[in-house]
């Protein structure tokens, strides 16, 4: 069997096909756990702080610097975790 990329896995679950193993993955991961895993501050999950982070961004104009943070973020998380 060939070995898949994580899209291609998702797609194959998706299209209700046979992949090489079942994707995996997170619904969300709160905010003080992943900043443990990944060894800084985070800007993904849930709570106050959370919340608190990304309100203050948007009130300061920072709305691309909070996403691009966020994509970045949630990327390496699920990269460390070996999450799909």
């Amino acid at each position: 069997m060939i070995i898949l990329n994580s899209r291609d896995r998702a797609l194959c679950a998706v299209w209700l096909e046979e992949a090489d193993r079942v994707p995996v993955s997170e619904y969300d991961i709160n905010m003080p756990i992943a900043s443990a895993v990944l060894g800084r501050e985070v800007l993904i999950g849930y709570g106050g702080r959370f919340q608190d982070l990304c309100y203050r961004m948007l009130s300061e104009g920072k709305r691309d610097e909070l996403v691009s943070r966020m994509k970045v973020d949630r990327v390496s998380l699920y990269e460390k975790l070996g999450l799909d």
